[in-house]
């Protein structure tokens, strides 16, 4: 990426949408790796979950542990090379381990941390972890019976207890419900947990009033993805309009989210849907025809203009507008039955039925 033009440029200004900066992303990765590794070695499952909170740093003082995590991701890389040649096989389950976070760890704009990450740097640390466990497994079954079966037993006992920990964290993914509060309450500055309680499962069940309490909670918190309050006010306004047909409130809402996002598509729509709902034409019509000009084949948008001209009994406009949603998509019935309502009997012949 790096390589092409503007491809440094492109990445500095995706950091102006994100509440951090290169320079910072920079300074909290190595606490984030160390805690990565942490995960591997000690996997209970209370240290899991689908979302973390990540204090950034802005110096290599502030938070204090930041100069630590940078000096032993160094060491550790350090001594790997070192080593090299003596503990080939340790050297490079760790230089592995740093080698393949270089991309989701490093410059590129994305998300401070996601457990997944660590899923194929993770494949070699276990390497010589197990070769260390069976050199000392064959030293002592010669030399110290107790210390042998000892060690037996210590292996059970962490496989046992690292199955259990994978049992008990299985519990939180049995639902969309139980993993988000699970998330909730490991991560209590994070908005993510929240908006997607409320959006998976809040919303599905019918719970407008306490998905909307949720999104309002989530907007006094932070999430690493730009522009997420403005997908918050939109899925507030959403449940204003189409749910409880409070559409005062959807306006309100789906305002501030273009404020915050002016080319956010779904919140326009559904401002042009509720002013419609409202009798405000024109002003829905307004907005419709700016976002046009950037989607001029969206049939979304051409559906809803043409339904508020038909509102206002523009019929000739409807039409277009009509036409263009069957030209995008010739097999949905809902513009073809638009067409039905807009046009007089002979034209539905010749323009639907193809007399």
């Amino acid at each position: 990426m790096l390589f092409f033009e503007k491809g440094l440029t492109q990445i500095l200004d995706t950091y102006r949408a994100k509440p951090f900066s290169m320079g910072q992303r920079l300074l909290t990765q190595p606490s984030v790796l160390l805690f990565y590794l942490s995960q591997i070695f000690y996997p209970i499952a209370e240290r899991f979950s689908i979302t973390h909170d990540v204090t950034y740093a802005v110096s290599i003082f502030q938070p204090w542990h930041t100069i630590f995590a940078i000096s032993i991701v160094i060491l550790m890389i350090g001594l790997s090379l070192w080593c090299i040649k003596k503990n080939p096989i340790l050297s490079f389950a760790v230089l592995f381990y740093f080698g393949n976070h270089v991309i989701e760890s490093t410059i590129l704009p994305l998300e401070m941390i996601f457990e997944h990450r660590n899923y194929l740097p993770s494949l070699f640390l276990f390497l010589p972890v197990s070769m260390g466990i069976q050199k000392m497994l064959s030293h002592y079954q010669t030399s110290r019976k107790s210390m042998y079966y000892l060690l037996i037993c210590f292996v059970c006992a962490l496989m046992t207890g690292i199955g259990f920990s994978t049992y008990i964290r299985n519990w939180d993914w049995q639902s969309t419900q139980s993993l988000w509060q699970d998330a909730a309450e490991k991560a209590p500055k994070s908005a993510r947990p929240l908006s997607f309680l409320a959006l998976g499962y809040y919303e599905p069940s019918g719970q407008f009033e306490k998905a909307i309490e949720l999104y309002q909670a989530a907007l006094t918190l932070r999430d690493d993805q730009a522009y997420y309050k403005a997908g918050l006010y939109s899925n507030i306004a959403s449940i204003y309009c189409y749910r409880l047909k409070n559409y005062e409130k959807a306006v309100e809402n789906a305002r501030k989210a273009l404020d915050i996002r002016p080319e956010f598509l779904l919140a326009q729509l559904v401002l042009s849907d509720s002013l419609a709902m409202l009798g405000k034409y024109e002003e829905a019509l307004g907005g419709l025809s700016h976002l046009l000009k950037s989607n001029p084949s969206n049939p979304d948008l051409h559906f809803l203009k043409a339904f508020i001209h038909m509102k206002i009994k523009e019929f000739d406009s409807a039409v277009t507008h009509f036409r263009r949603c069957i030209h995008s998509d010739p097999n949905n019935w809902t513009y073809l039955g638009g067409v039905v309502f807009a046009l007089p009997i002979w034209d539905i012949l010749t323009e639907v039925i193809g007399f």
